[in-house]
């Protein structure tokens, strides 16, 4: 009896909290002619990080193993590649008509931060060509194979090379186009720990640490090149929103954007600018706002996700986004206190039929009994199950569930332990 007035309480808390999810209403500011990045966290809102957005040329990335190397192009930054000079041509004089008139310019990629403008120069055709140089498999280094001409903010006309990126540091050279003012640099990854790129003003040579950790930031509002036009060709510098690396996305359009359920999690994907710019339109006089569009978002190995709403632009004057913001929970940590193992479910929202993956910390050996309890705390579905390893993983079938609220339920004599299942 105890135990089934406890589970109740958890079901009817759990329905509490998805029927009143409270909308918030926020906005962010980027300045007159949207002069700042801003980086702003759904967690903490209050502890948003604002940077010029002008003040950087090239930005290298920092994660794991990443290589990309990105361009400033929001706010002028051009780079310009020709296939038939390699890194061995850096030392040769430039011609400025020439670069203008017969190289091709290259920009970031509006899906990923990964492909920077000097990554864009790839063969698709080879794994190894990282753009601005080849990944060795003995080294495990990338070496310089071409080098670029750069525009920079200030309208200098430089060359570019990144010669290799070797035991997490990058090393590259920048001259004028005829070779004078030579300048060698190093940029450490680790002077840059959880950082998703470092930056750096070719026009000041100054490196700049300007973003928040990776961890703590979700989306940012600035200046970046997007690809326009009927077949997304012409690039054209907007004004938007791009997601965190670690962020899952998706934009639905809907008559009810405030009540839209959560799609199905294996529709999200990573592309940066699923929110995007397009969510509003300029009429000659004012922004327009198409009041259809709901964003989902969340984090990777996060259990929370993020409904966002844009409603209102004010433009170039203020830079102002106007937003309503809420996170829904789709899971439940109501462990017992004195157990000895937790539980986690993945996908925690799913479609009828979609197996779901139940992960335990579970002692090898320990036998235990799985349960599935209706939002009116009826046994559903029950299986017994004895781990094989400390950490074990079951599938967990859903074929014959209706749509709506669970909770998935695991009890052995250390304890019992819930989380909150939701079937759509």
């Amino acid at each position: 009896m105890k135990f089934l007035l406890h589970l109740l309480l958890i079901i009817s808390m759990s329905i509490i909290a998805l029927s009143e999810e409270v909308l918030i209403q926020d906005s962010v500011e980027t300045g007159a002619t949207y002069k700042n990045d801003v980086y702003y966290s759904f967690i903490s809102p209050k502890n948003i990080v604002t940077n010029l957005g002008k003040e950087w040329d090239i930005a290298f990335e920092i994660i794991g193993a990443g290589y990309s190397v990105m361009s400033n192009g929001g706010w002028g930054v051009q780079v310009y590649y020709h296939e038939d000079l390699t890194n061995e041509n850096f030392d040769d004089v430039i011609n400025l008509d020439d670069v203008k008139n017969n190289w091709s310019q290259l920009f970031n990629s509006t899906k990923t931060w990964t492909i920077g403008a000097f990554n864009s120069n790839a063969d698709p055709d080879n794994e190894f060509d990282l753009g601005w140089g080849e990944y060795s498999m003995a080294t495990h280094s990338v070496f310089a194979t071409s080098f670029y001409v750069v525009k920079t903010i200030n309208g200098s006309w430089k060359k570019v090379l990144i010669e290799d990126l070797t035991e997490r540091t990058y090393h590259f050279k920048i001259a004028n186009l005829d070779g004078t003012e030579l300048i060698e640099k190093e940029l450490k990854k680790d002077d840059f720990l959880n950082k998703n790129f470092a930056y750096y003003s070719i026009d000041i040579d100054n490196f700049m640490d300007r973003e928040p950790l990776v961890s703590d930031w979700d989306i940012v509002f600035g200046k970046y090149i997007n690809m326009e036009g009927d077949n997304k060709d012409t690039p054209y510098p907007v004004t938007g929103i791009r997601t965190n690396p670690k962020i899952f996305s998706i934009r639905v359009e809907s008559e009810n954007p405030k009540t839209e359920n959560i799609p199905n999690i294996e529709l999200f994907d990573g592309n940066i600018t699923n929110i995007g710019s397009d969510w509003k339109k300029f009429d000659g006089t004012q922004y327009v706002l198409n009041n259809s569009l709901v964003f989902f978002l969340y984090r990777e190995k996060s259990e929370v996700i993020y409904r966002l709403i844009l409603t209102g632009f004010g433009g170039s004057s203020a830079g102002k986004y106007y937003f309503l913001r809420s996170d829904m929970n789709t899971s439940v940590s109501n462990n017992d206190t004195d157990n000895k193992f937790v539980l986690s479910i993945y996908p925690s929202v799913v479609s009828s039929g979609e197996n779901v993956n139940l992960l335990t910390t579970i002692e090898q050996n320990t036998n235990s009994i799985i349960e599935i309890f209706s939002s009116n705390g009826n046994l559903v579905w029950k299986s017994d199950f004895t781990a094989t390893q400390d950490f074990s993983n079951v599938n967990i079938p859903t074929n014959n569930l209706a749509s709506g609220l669970y909770i998935v339920s695991i009890r052995n004599n250390s304890g019992r332990a819930y989380q909150k299942l939701i079937v759509q």
